[in-house]
């Protein structure tokens, strides 16, 4: 009997045996939550809306993204009837697309380096349901697979955490695509990024990154929190591409308006 080693065998049995009793318990189990712990805007203080952690003055605020390069990302001048910026039509890079939700401009800065640097998973929450939101919105087919940028053992160890994958957990989970955590790894502990010149960061970051399998999927997302010159994910695409990926889109939760 599959329910003889459980706590309680005939309640787990009653329950297994009848699906709908798990939805009204999950259902009960939210309005608790919900009741115990009112979500509060982690901008403001006032209670948030639709059971997000985020009121509906600063969600409407939010530096949006909007008039961008379809391929790095960048801030665009103006309306100008063009869809890539000047620096990608000379020179592409190794992904084909970037979905940068925000500008790295406060507030959303401030939500980003709570998450990094005081460990406000609050913040990857919500941060990772707007973006699956945003996602999930576009008229387009979605990747077969989310890979995450890595850490090195080292700076994991030190922070504990890997802020890609909190963010982008709840992306994968609610657009239903697979996130595995170790196919790319980072061999290398390079220096941190923040501070370096453009010409820096590319050969620091140069032979970074391994992949430890083959890739079965074709279509991929590398996703990041915040993309700045974009050097650290163009090394990943250019293995990822080696190994057999074919179209590679880059999704970060906010893009720096510091060229590509």
């Amino acid at each position: 009997d599959c329910f003889s080693n459980l706590p309680f065998p005939r309640l787990a049995r009653i329950v297994c045996q009848h699906p709908g009793l798990i939805l009204m318990i999950n259902s009960w189990l939210r309005i608790i939550q919900k009741f115990l712990y009112p979500p509060v805007c982690l901008i403001c203080g006032s209670p948030g809306e639709n059971e997000l952690d985020i009121c509906f003055n600063c969600r409407v605020s939010l530096p949006y993204n909007r008039l961008c390069c379809r391929i790095c990302g960048i801030r665009l001048p103006a309306e100008t009837g063009v869809d890539q910026c000047g620096k990608c039509s000379f020179k592409r890079p190794d992904y084909d697309s970037t979905r940068s939700m925000f500008l790295y401009l406060e507030p959303v800065r401030y939500l980003i380096r709570s998450l990094k640097f005081h460990a406000n998973h609050a913040s990857a929450r919500l941060l990772g349901h707007l973006m699956a939101e945003h996602l999930r919105s576009i008229d387009s087919a979605l990747p077969e697979l989310i890979v995450p940028v890595p850490l090195h053992p080292n700076r994991l160890r030190q922070r504990g955490f890997n802020q890609a994958i909190e963010l982008a957990r709840q992306v994968s989970k609610t657009l239903d695509i697979p996130m595995p955590l170790d196919l790319c790894i980072r061999r290398r502990d390079t220096t941190p990024q923040s501070g370096l010149q453009s010409k820096r960061r590319r050969k620091n970051v140069h032979g970074a990154f391994a992949i430890t399998g083959p890739i079965q999927q074709k279509h991929v997302a590398i996703f990041d929190d915040v993309i700045t010159t974009g050097c650290t994910v163009n090394e990943m695409a250019k293995i990822l591409r080696r190994h057999g990926a074919e179209t590679i889109e880059v999704w970060s939760i906010a893009r720096a308006n510091l060229g590509a």
